[in-house]
């Protein structure tokens, strides 16, 4: 979060800052498509805390308190662009591209999945068994399997928790989804005033409330580790 938000500075975007202080950098180019990096701080969580947000971000996009699944969906239709959600060491990532006219939309569907994500079993199964799959592709790549191994031996690793349920998933989004703890990004043919105008109207009057206790959180079983010879044959294939 701090490499981005310091690259963009050297390029000379204005920063504002929504109503509850939610700071809002804007780098106005001549190109017609418009980014939107939204980034959650997660670097002061522990490792199982931050593995279980990577499930988590799996689940952001699901149903909401406002939107059922299929509306949601509409809606990212009316956005258009590209939309994803990932945990990335640090932070966890909201990426939308969309164009200038599609902003309000925009801000819409990142209010929603910031603030009201309902955590519907269906959006559950669906977070596990994308953080299962990575997981699994992380321990077929023996480079990256060795470097993680490492880091978990340090404690500097996320600890895979895909089992969450939605009490704990509500939790831990209290606790880490709060004004406080968000910067936004926007690059593209978009002033920043435009811009604040959007977001202000569905995020500048969000405010956190108090967290409840976060119920315990269980890391998956550990796995059987492949060899090098196993794993790099499923990577590389048959020669």
């Amino acid at each position: 979060m701090t490499f981005l938000l310091a690259t963009l500075a050297l390029a000379g975007p204005q920063l504002t800052r929504l109503p509850n202080g939610i700071p809002v950098i804007v780098q106005t180019t001549h190109d017609k498509l418009v980014a939107v990096e939204v980034l959650v701080r997660t670097d002061d969580l522990s490792p199982i805390e931050a593995g279980a947000v990577e499930t988590l971000a799996g689940a952001l996009l699901g149903e909401t308190e406002n939107y059922s699944l299929n509306e949601l969906k509409r809606l990212a239709w009316a956005v258009g662009g590209s939309i994803s959600t990932e945990s990335a060491g640090d932070c966890l990532r909201l990426s939308i591209t969309t164009s200038p006219d599609r902003l309000n939309p925009t801000a819409a569907l990142i209010s929603d999945a910031l603030r009201k994500p309902a955590f519907a079993p269906e959006s559950l199964v669906r977070a596990r068994l994308v953080s299962r799959d990575h997981q699994e592709w992380l321990d077929r790549t023996p480079p990256l399997r060795g470097i993680l191994s490492g880091l978990a031996k340090r404690g500097l690793a996320p600890v895979p928790v895909t089992t969450l349920t939605r009490e704990q998933a509500l939790a831990l989004h209290a606790m880490v989804f709060r004004p406080e703890r968000v910067a936004i990004a926007i690059v593209g043919d978009i002033s920043a005033e435009a811009a604040s105008k959007a977001l202000g109207a569905s995020l500048g009057l969000w405010r956190a409330q108090e967290a409840p206790r976060l119920p315990v959180l269980r890391p998956d079983p550990p796995r059987k580790a492949e060899s090098f010879q196993s794993a790099f044959a499923t990577v590389a294939g048959p020669t």
